[in-house]
């Protein structure tokens, strides 16, 4: 009986032991590579977790997350973590040894098109509802959208589309990484005003949808937000630019700015494959075809790239944009870029806390501060 039974909740972690520094390896984590371990979580295609209504699924690795199928809890949470850093909404259970948080140069959240992150609201019913003149009322009860967190405080967060992946098919040329937090609507027998029973209308709110990255954001996704009808809310969206209380060996910083442009920006050729090769940037400097990791000028970019028409149709009423302070007090406010004209367009609110709006020229490898005019052309 869903309606009365407590929700089964799921959480799996990977990767744990690249927080495993020992003398012996001069301060290493082991590396077990040779035996084909990498400490990654994956789910792979065709894969689903049908979890329970109302649970809550924690899927998590130190150093890589591959979604390739599809977890289900309506009306629950799906929360999809790489965080090590403690800066972000999730952190991976484990030992962080002296603070020194995992990170490498394409540790990613990778959601392949297939991909499906649905917490959509659904109609509990009750089984044991009593009759009123021999007729069995249809009752229960009506769940808002759950909440879907994606959350890599020390790298990306990549979301694919069929294009990037040249995976389109006649039959769904839009195929896309899919996040379902929509609200739905029901009719259940309830007293009128006149205390009799009759069959109404019952809509649910839709949930929350909460995106962040420090190293890069590239969303190509599919996102789905819809109220259960006219009179309730919409999903509401965070993209939340993080930076780790923890350092990382490769002493990187988090992130610097959210880039907020109205069309896709185009992803690297090295996002767009869950598991590039070893010691490849995700991001490449400006006009280079090969990045060579002893290139300062190929390291993270540190920008959340979000366009606008990602939430056409989507649904989705509310978006928040910049850094959270509850999840790192001493974190400062970010600069938002705008590269080009955004028509936004949103049926509750926009809020933003941002340190400055920057327009002109995107250029990757500027330094984002007051004095870095050459990143901006007027």
């Amino acid at each position: 009986d869903d309606s009365r039974r407590q929700a089964v909740n799921l959480s799996i972690y990977s990767g744990d032991f690249a927080t495993w520094q020992t003398n012996q390896l001069g301060g290493l984590p082991p590396d077990y590579s040779d035996s084909g371990i990498t400490g990654a979580f994956s789910l792979e295609k065709g894969a689903s977790i049908q979890a329970d209504n109302q649970a809550k699924v924690t899927l998590g690795s130190m150093t890589q997350v591959n979604i390739k199928g599809s977890v289900v809890a309506h009306g629950g949470e799906v929360t999809i973590t790489a965080d090590t850093a403690r800066g972000g909404y999730a952190q991976v259970p484990g030992l962080v040894v002296n603070g020194n948080a995992f990170t490498s140069d394409n540790k990613s959240i990778w959601l392949s098109a297939d991909s499906v992150l649905d917490v959509s609201g659904t109609t509990l019913l009750d089984p044991l509802a009593f009759s009123v003149s021999g007729q069995t009322l249809k009752s229960g009860k009506v769940l808002d959208g759950g909440t879907v967190t994606i959350t890599n405080d020390t790298g990306y967060v990549i979301a694919v589309n069929c294009q990037d992946s040249n995976s389109c098919t006649p039959n769904n040329p839009k195929q896309a990484a899919t996040i379902n937090v929509s609200g739905t609507a029901a009719s259940l027998d309830l007293p009128n005003e006149q205390g009799l029973w009759q069959s109404q209308k019952v809509a649910s709110n839709a949930g929350k949808i909460r995106i962040g990255a420090a190293k890069g954001l590239y969303f190509h996704g599919n996102l789905q937000g819809h109220s259960g009808d006219n009179n309730t809310e919409g999903a509401s969206l965070a993209i939340t630019p993080l930076v780790g209380r923890f350092s990382t060996p490769e002493d990187f910083k988090g992130a610097k700015a959210i880039h907020l442009t109205q069309h896709l920006v185009a992803m690297p050729d090295a996002a767009k494959t869950p598991t590039p090769a070893e010691e490849t940037y995700i991001e490449y400097a400006v006009g280079d075809d090969v990045a060579d990791p002893s290139d300062d000028s190929v390291a993270p970019t540190g920008i959340l790239h979000f366009a606008v028409d990602s939430l056409k149709n989507s649904g989705v009423s509310s978006l928040n944009l910049g850094t959270d302070p509850k999840l790192n007090a001493s974190q400062p406010a970010l600069p938002i870029i705008f590269s080009e004209d955004v028509d936004l367009s949103l049926a509750n609110r926009l809020n933003i806390n941002t340190s400055m709006l920057l327009t002109g020229v995107y250029t990757p490898n500027a330094n984002l501060n007051e004095d870095s005019l050459d990143f901006i052309s007027q």
